[in-house]
């Protein structure tokens, strides 16, 4: 509504709660919808995904205090296009633009009132901005019932990476928005700060370059039978999908526990390459070594520990992951030395919970069964990549 004026002038607009909470409740159906659909469509159009993606409705003050500070008359309720306003914050900087190609096609764009105040700042500029896109669901898209009332609503996407989020997070928290706000002796240090956290998020991009290049050069020199490789998560990866020799040994482990097999994933392989360098595994050529020359105790040492009734009663299912045996490979390096070395090495593996006793009983159990089997260690075969066994 509209408070009176005298003749010839404008009246100030002046919003009440009533009709902020019709329009609320509104947006309020919209802000999931919209969330969900952008979930499916960057799963869709991206490799990789964003950070977050967050929903929200401007409160009654905000809005009222937003028509407020507009100095000319005529600004009402109907003006602001943040009323639903979503933020989507990415890793990496390049990933701002592959996201505002997915919204510039998805969505329809009020280019008037769009803007991208990245191309804003000047040499030596002030601040650290995002992307700011105002749009409304598709026409096509609003053709679909659960849209079609939402098709003349307009809202608005933020997208930005997490170093510009923090930055706009603490500028906001601190309450100086603009270069004339800010002190004369801060400006510069906010000037500063402002470039290096663009720094940062350029050397995270090479960085992530870098080991992307390296996971593939880890991959080939793998399958090239290059086992002088240091351990970390990307050569273990490799390993563990190239290894015959594993894959046979964690079968056997597989049908004695009546397990079934799942994939580890680069997490898993990051713990992995961790245990091992724990107990100075430190090349993948050790690695092969060891599990060659106690790869029969080594199965069963796994079986007899992950057997003790304390660990069957948590269920009868059993998954057994892809590389899983590198953690005990690395448990049953640590059973061979003994005090403080042997619960450092524990420690480093974050089971320091797992009784030193208990470990040899379960290594024991294992050498004794291999001994009566006739089956002795493996002997290394130096010729042989892991991929070929």
């Amino acid at each position: 509504m509209a408070s009176q004026a005298p003749a010839g002038e404008t009246a100030v607009y002046e919003l009440t709660e009533s009709e902020w909470r019709r329009s609320a409740e509104g947006l309020n159906v919209l802000a999931p919808l919209v969330q969900s659909l952008l979930q499916r469509l960057l799963a869709e159009g991206l490799s990789r995904q964003p950070h977050s993606i967050a929903c929200r409705v401007k409160s009654f003050d905000s809005a009222r205090r937003k028509i407020q500070s507009k100095s000319s008359r005529g600004y009402s309720f109907g003006d602001i296009t943040d009323v639903l306003g979503v933020r989507i914050i990415t890793y990496f900087q390049d990933d701002v633009d592959a996201i505002a190609s997915i919204i510039e096609r998805e969505f329809d764009v009020d280019a008037e009132n769009s803007v991208d105040k990245r191309a804003l700042l000047d040499p030596d500029r002030f601040g650290y901005l995002s992307l700011h896109y105002v749009v409304r669901i598709s026409p096509s898209r609003a053709a679909f019932s659960e849209y079609k009332r939402f098709e003349n609503v307009r809202f608005e996407i933020q997208i930005r990476s997490i170093l510009q989020h923090a930055w706009a997070e603490i500028e906001h928290d601190l309450g100086y928005k603009s270069k004339g706000a800010v002190p004369a002796e801060v400006r510069r240090r906010f000037s500063r700060l402002a470039g290096l956290l663009e720094l940062a998020d350029v050397e995270f991009e090479h960085i992530r370059d870098e080991l992307e290049v390296h996971r593939a050069k880890v991959s080939r020199a793998v399958d090239d039978r290059d086992l002088s490789l240091e351990i970390d998560r990307d050569s273990i990866s490799a390993y563990i999908a190239s290894s015959v020799l594993l894959r046979e040994l964690e079968m056997k482990l597989r049908d004695s526990l009546g397990g079934v097999r799942a994939a580890g994933g680069l997490g898993f392989s990051s713990h992995r390459a961790s245990d091992l360098q724990a107990v100075g595994i430190r090349t993948l050529e050790r690695l092969d070594a060891l599990l060659q020359e106690n790869g029969e105790v080594l199965w069963r040492f796994a079986r007899n520990w992950w057997s003790r009734p304390e660990a069957a009663r948590r269920g009868n299912k059993v998954t057994v992951p892809d590389g899983v045996l590198l953690f005990y490979l690395a448990l049953l390096e640590a059973t061979k030395v003994a005090g403080k070395a042997q619960r450092e090495a524990l420690a480093a593996m974050r089971v320091q919970r797992f009784k030193s006793e208990k470990l040899l009983d379960a290594r024991r159990r294992a050498e004794a069964e291999v001994s009566g089997s006739g089956q002795g260690p493996r002997r290394r075969r130096r010729s042989q990549p892991p991929h070929s066994r």
